[in-house]
């Protein structure tokens, strides 16, 4: 990884004399006459911008590199970065030593567990169900509290527990992938990330003792109306009358915020199969980032938005 000590010095910034300085996004831009090379190197690896003043370190999380209009040798950077320091790389080397977390992973299971996750709860006004539809919601119940299991096993919830601190202090869109868009919406990330910065559930959180109040399937069949394990046909299934059915459309929404949570989480964990090939990705700003910071970034969003909605929806059982 590149450690630069002093923006003045360690770039060359022709007609600036000093880097600029985007307040909006919080970037900087910089002409460098690095090498293709070392471009890669801190594409793949990061950058780390120290203040040799105050030693505070600060990572460059995305970058976009262009070439000289001029002709001339050297590539014009934007990088954007955030304060303090969240040493993804670091980590990262964590993730990806052999026989760390990455290599733990149990990725047969994480299949299955998407696969569960794929149809994600989305109620309507209609409480008037398939009871297969029903029966869904509850698998994927399952599925999302089943994804906390098998982070805890491979080692990554120690992991994202570790480093709650510094993960909460630069989540944003920035550092996380493309690919979260493919399960929710920009609005819906953005009230993920504001969720676990607001309260940060996972830092503190013990697996086990979480898991004794989590409700059964049972318990869910029963508040959804529902028999499990059987096939029931559309004339056959069980009728509800209005306060039943609203009741129903309001835990199928808690059971949908649960399992959007679990979605991201298992969508970016399932990354780390290729994280021995792949050393970056595309992130949801269009910039590259590190896998192991979205990783990271997104399973620690996911799983603090599905505690918060587990948190809820065991409140509504009790109603």
């Amino acid at each position: 990884m590149l450690e630069k000590e002093d923006p003045y010095l360690a770039f060359d910034v022709p007609g600036q004399g000093q880097p600029y300085f985007d307040d909006v996004s919080g970037g900087m831009t910089y002409w460098t006459n690095i090498s293709a090379e070392a471009v890669e190197d801190i594409r793949s690896n990061g950058m780390v911008y120290v203040n040799r003043f105050t030693g505070e370190r600060t990572a460059c999380l995305a970058i976009q590199e262009f070439g000289r209009r001029d002709g001339n040798p050297g590539t014009k950077m934007f990088a954007k970065w955030r304060a303090p320091l969240f040493d993804g790389m670091l980590v990262g080397s964590e993730l990806e030593a052999a026989g760390g977390v990455l290599d733990r992973l149990d990725y047969g299971r994480v299949r299955r567990l998407g696969v569960q996750l794929r149809n994600i709860p989305k109620p309507s006004a209609d409480w008037d169900l398939p009871p297969s539809s029903l029966q869904g919601w509850v698998a994927s119940f399952r599925a999302s509290t089943d994804s906390l299991e098998v982070a805890s096993e491979s080692g990554l919830l120690r992991l994202l527990q570790a480093h709650a601190d510094e993960i909460r202090a630069v989540l944003s869109r920035e550092m996380l992938p493309a690919i979260d868009r493919d399960i929710a919406d920009a609005k819906t990330i953005d009230d993920l990330i504001a969720v676990a910065k607001d309260h940060d559930r996972l830092k503190g959180l013990d697996l086990q003792r979480w898991q004794g109040r989590l409700p059964s399937e049972a318990e869910l069949a029963r508040a959804l109306v529902v028999q499990l394990g059987v096939t029931v046909t559309w004339p056959e299934r069980p009728k509800v009358d209005e306060a039943t059915g609203l009741r129903r459309l309001k835990l199928g929404a808690l059971i949908g915020q649960v399992a959007l949570g679990g979605a991201l989480a298992v969508g970016n964990i399932a990354l780390g199969v290729v994280g021995g090939l792949v050393t970056s990705v595309a992130g949801m700003t269009g910039s590259a980032i590190p896998l192991t910071v979205g990783l990271l970034g997104s399973t620690y969003a996911g799983f603090n938005g599905l505690l918060s909605a587990v948190d809820k929806l065991v409140d509504a059982l009790k109603k």
